[in-house]
């Protein structure tokens, strides 16, 4: 099915000179009826004006090179702001997108009319393009057939049993996540931002799997997903006034934003024991123990 509906793709950039190669190529197989947003907001390099020389007659791109120094949850959401496509996608300036994956996306949201989120698949790969064996678990496909649960039920499941995350290199409504306040919130850290936001998209309306839609995420040792193991107990609890702030802004009915955010606690709590010393954790009655695990369960 062909889409009428206006699109654009942001790239927000940050020392974006090794990936020149990669957003350029990204650029030449994105759609012609495309708006691309060019932005970087640190100027740390040179790469944005690489790319003004190699794409600057290209009438779909706007380049936008601040020195405002903003960090990237505030990068994201001035960039939904400034789009003017009715729908949306952040792509990363290190990974690569095939010619489909938009086309794709567009078309299952058009099928899809209750849905504010179309997605694909992850291959990882390392920076020389050599799939990373290591990743493949957590870029594994979608655990569940989607639409089968309730929605905060599904949400739930996702969290625990599945790398959320992977839905945040999706398509989305932007008119509709503009006017439900879904944007990007921060956590205690900048980099944990696109879980709870892909929790809340998906408690708020069905999300749609296109499978078929592969994008390359690159794992290197300085990539924002590395980090993800060094998060404290504070930063899980952190995710219930994060989940809150979500369930409010969108205006959430109240049973579905509680069971959310009664979710969130569980998990906050059971991932903040998992931090205590080995010690006082097998003190923990056997019983008490495996209630805990069962905690996550939906």
């Amino acid at each position: 099915m062909a889409s009428s509906t206006s699109t654009t793709v942001a790239i927000p950039m940050h020392a974006s000179e090794r990936f020149v190669d990669v957003i350029s190529a990204n650029i030449a197989a994105l759609p012609d009826d495309v708006e691309i947003i060019l932005s970087d907001h640190t100027r740390v390099d040179d790469a944005i004006e690489r790319l003004r020389e190699l794409h600057g007659d290209d009438h779909r791109i706007r380049f936008v090179r601040e020195s405002d120094g903003i960090g990237i949850i505030d990068h994201y959401n001035r960039l939904l702001r400034e789009a003017n496509g009715d729908y949306f996608m952040w792509m990363p300036h290190d990974d690569t997108f095939p010619p489909e994956y938009v086309p794709l996306l567009r078309a299952a949201l058009d099928s899809n009319p209750d849905a504010n989120l179309a997605f694909g698949s992850l291959r990882p790969i390392d920076l020389h393009g050599e799939v990373v064996p290591d990743k493949l678990h957590v870029c594994r496909a979608v655990p569940i057939e989607l639409g089968r649960l309730p929605r905060v039920d599904e949400a739930s499941y996702l969290w625990q049993h599945w790398s959320i995350w992977i839905p945040y290199r999706g398509l989305m409504r932007r008119r509709e996540v503009l006017r439900r306040g879904m944007f990007v919130r921060r956590g205690l850290k900048e980099y944990w931002h696109d879980i709870p936001w892909v929790f809340a998209m998906t408690v708020l309306a069905p999300i749609v799997d296109v499978p078929e839609c592969v994008c390359e995420k690159r794992f290197y040792p300085d990539s924002h997903h590395i980090p993800l193991s060094d998060r404290r107990a504070i930063d899980e609890l952190w995710d219930i006034v994060t989940v809150g702030r979500y369930m409010i802004a969108a205006r959430v009915p109240l049973p579905d934003a509680a069971k959310a955010i009664k979710y969130t606690i569980r998990r906050g709590l059971l991932h903040a024991c998992w931090q205590l010393p080995k010690g006082v954790r097998s003190s923990f009655p056997a019983p008490v123990r495996r209630m805990a695990r069962s905690l996550l369960t939906p």
